[in-house]
């Protein structure tokens, strides 16, 4: 699903001029010209902008392992087709507009993922979301693509997510895990399950 099957490539459709910034990029990350040029605008995203590390390190992961071996029931909030359709369903200018600014904000990839480490660790979801907040800041024509990512990636899901735990919270003595950020602000899973009537606080 994150490369083209279908005669197109990366850069026919995000430019020869983004696609020669993306190039060096991923040969840094073991991913050879050939390779890249396969890959949605999406989907380049993606692997722009995730951390190196180890796959089994990663936290998703780590949960879904422990959960497995301790035999714990398993559900899921979300199908892979629907993460999938969450970037898919975005227009063809709005995730080339998001791989530039991924391009663009690279170097400095680092320094921000530490931030949003710190923040985590400190369990300030504030923080975290001013984080993501900083290129609007600097850069204000930035912020319709940023409310394009933050409906689809975030809201939308939030929304799916609230109704696939509704089973698990009814019958008590659930575990649901999500990534941090999908739980701050108005339209979080914390107001949406305050909203609906559930008492939250701070357990760790």
């Amino acid at each position: 699903r994150m490369v083209y099957t279908d005669g197109r490539d990366l850069p026919g459709v995000a430019g020869e001029g983004l696609y020669r910034r993306v190039v060096p990029l991923m040969q840094n990350l073991g991913l050879p010209p050939e390779v890249a040029r396969m890959f949605k605008p999406w989907a380049m995203v993606l692997l722009l902008q995730m951390p190196q590390q180890q796959a089994e390190d990663v936290l998703d992961a780590t949960l879904h392992r422990i959960a497995s071996q301790q035999g714990k029931a398993l559900s899921y909030l979300e199908t892979v087709d629907e993460q999938v359709a969450a970037f898919e369903n975005m227009t063809e200018a709005e995730q080339v507009a998001l791989l530039g600014l991924a391009v663009e904000t690279h170097a400095g990839l680092k320094a921000a993922t530490e931030k949003l480490v710190q923040a985590y660790l400190q369990r300030d979801l504030g923080m975290m979301w001013q984080i993501g907040e900083a290129d609007v800041a600097q850069r204000p024509e930035l912020k319709p693509l940023k409310a394009v990512f933050d409906q689809r990636l975030l809201y939308d899901r939030n929304t799916r997510m609230i109704d696939r735990m509704q089973p698990q919270l009814k019958s008590g003595q659930a575990f649901v895990a999500v990534g941090a950020l999908h739980l701050y602000g108005e339209r979080g899973l914390l107001s949406l399950l305050a909203r609906d009537g559930y008492r939250v606080s701070r357990g760790y």
